[in-house]
């Protein structure tokens, strides 16, 4: 249907049932047809809490959004990287994408004269080498009981995860494929990081390979301020080609924002109270 016959059929719509009523219905088609593709975007940053931060209980210069280790510390600040939901289109299969990762991530050992691990003064500077990053979620699920079958994905699944609280909720992944490209020129700069650059989920003894849970490794002793009332993200990788090492490979991030209402939900509900108040002053 294009624009035009839509806007034929709201005002036919409008002339039956009132134009209070048509409002609704033209945003609910808005909305329809802005489901087909993604819901909302969060920016990731790094978690303050990692094993080989400098002060695990601060943020600090050595937090890290995810860790590569290849024998060596390999870890990177998420410099500027968002999450993006997707609502998915067409049929459901083992392949639906629900989310994806993709920006910038700084690599924390690359200006230290080449030297992997860390010294005194390790951290985030304007000489670390620059890598995009690019990760692509599926089979999307949920543990414990804040979400039930269908339920996922929704706007308000972040928010859902903060009401309950710390406890065993989580959004689960069970697969997933992450990418690093170098964003400067090997031709002219060597890259210190010289590990893999492809990876998928690694599954863990027990639980799902990639969680979204509600204060991971953030105890309200140490992080007691509201400002670490936050959706953060973990998960386990290995490389696509080399499979399962020894060596720690893993997400570690967190969101300081939950998405709030989309323009089209609230001017939904706009069109709910002009309808209430229409019907009320009858």
């Amino acid at each position: 249907m294009s624009f035009l016959d839509e806007s034929k059929a709201i005002g036919a719509i409008g002339r039956r049932i009132g134009c209070a009523a048509a409002v609704i219905v033209a945003v609910m088609m808005i909305v329809s047809a802005a489901q087909a593709g993604p819901m909302f975007s969060i920016a990731l940053k790094s978690h303050p809490n990692g094993n080989v931060s400098a002060d695990p209980n601060a943020v600090d210069a050595r937090d890290y959004g995810l860790r590569l280790d290849d024998g060596n510390w390999q870890t990177f600040d998420f410099t500027d990287v968002t999450m993006t939901f997707h609502q998915p289109v067409g049929p459901i299969g083992s392949s639906t994408v629900y989310a994806t990762i993709s920006g910038v991530i700084t690599h924390l050992q690359s200006s230290d004269d080449g030297s992997l691990g860390y010294s005194a003064t390790s951290g985030l500077d304007v000489e670390d080498q620059q890598w995009s990053i690019d990760a692509t979620f599926r089979q999307i699920g949920s543990q414990g009981d804040a979400f039930g079958l269908g339920d996922l994905p929704a706007g308000n699944m972040l928010q859902t995860l903060i009401d309950e609280g710390i406890g065993n909720d989580a959004i689960t992944f069970d697969s997933f494929d992450l990418a690093l490209t170098p964003l400067f020129d090997e031709g002219s700069e060597a890259a210190i990081y010289g590990g893999p650059r492809t990876f998928v989920e690694k599954w863990p003894a027990s639980g799902a390979p990639f969680l979204l849970e509600y204060r991971h490794r953030l105890s309200v002793g140490t992080f007691a301020s509201p400002d670490w009332d936050v959706i953060t993200g973990n998960g386990w990788v290995m490389p696509t080609n080399k499979g399962g090492s020894s060596f720690t490979r893993d997400f570690l991030f967190y969101s300081p924002q939950v998405p709030e209402p989309s323009t089209t939900a609230l001017v939904l509900l706009g069109g709910i109270a002009l309808l209430r108040q229409r019907r009320a002053n009858r």
